[in-house]
């Protein structure tokens, strides 16, 4: 992923391309649906990793606009997969609008993991059946 973008990741596990996004950085980690198993990381990880548990999709984007706004981290990963696409569609497009102009704007790398498209102005769109590495659609490092 680059600095300074937006990308979507639709229905690829987070749990498997949570690690090729540390690389010894801190990150944050917005939880739409409280689903996130820390388990699945390891202990050096979590200890670089900022965990925001959500219940909706409108506090997922509350809480990535706060911390795009802060600039203070480097990578922000939003997982949307479990929450009800009729909430997400809801969403008006001016939100990932401004979240995309945030992250430009702080050089933070913002990924979306969404169970559908939802993310118009994307600069990148990796699809995945869950069957492919991320190094295989281009997220290892």
């Amino acid at each position: 992923m680059v600095p300074g973008r937006l990308v979507e990741i639709v229905g690829l596990a987070t749990s498997l391309v949570i690690q090729q996004f540390l690389h010894g950085q801190k990150a944050a980690l917005i939880d739409g649906a409280d689903a996130f198993e820390p388990a699945s990381l390891n202990a050096a990880d979590l200890l670089r990793l900022l965990w925001i548990r959500c219940s909706k999709a409108s506090e997922a984007i509350r809480a990535a606009d706060l911390l795009l706004r802060d600039g203070n981290l480097p990578i922000v990963l939003i997982d949307l997969r479990l929450l009800p696409q009729r909430e997400l569609f809801a969403l008006p497009s001016s939100v990932w609008h401004r979240l995309r102009m945030l992250a430009e704007r702080g050089g933070a790398a913002v990924a979306v993991f969404s169970p559908c498209k939802i993310v118009a102005c994307a600069a990148q769109r990796w699809m995945s059946d869950g069957r492919h590495s991320p190094a295989s659609i281009g997220l290892a490092a």
